[in-house]
């Protein structure tokens, strides 16, 4: 794997709707990866949790038995509603007073 090839699979990534890509070459930034890690940086404003889902699935397909994560402005998405093995749940204890 290298950044070429990252880049040329979510250029093959397309909507299965309207067959449209689902990202622009120009919208894909940084891309870094290490043994069985994959990140990629999508800039571009607002991108949907079903469209960063369908751009990770894509990715998973092209470099099986990696975690890929994709970051897009502050949110970083590892896939799913944030539950699960290699996930963060923050919890907030406490309360008022009576």
């Amino acid at each position: 794997m290298d950044e070429q090839s990252v880049r040329d699979a979510l250029a093959q990534a397309k909507s299965g709707i309207t067959g449209a890509p689902l990202v622009l070459p120009e919208e894909i930034g940084e891309v870094a990866f290490e043994d069985g890690w994959l990140a990629v940086a999508i800039n571009r404003d607002l991108v949907s949790t079903p469209q960063l889902e369908d751009l990770r699935l894509a990715l998973v397909a092209a470099f099986p038995g990696r975690e890929v994560e994709l970051r897009n402005g502050l949110r970083v998405y590892k896939g799913g509603l944030g539950f699960g093995e290699g996930k963060h749940v923050v919890a907030v204890l406490g309360g008022k007073a009576a």
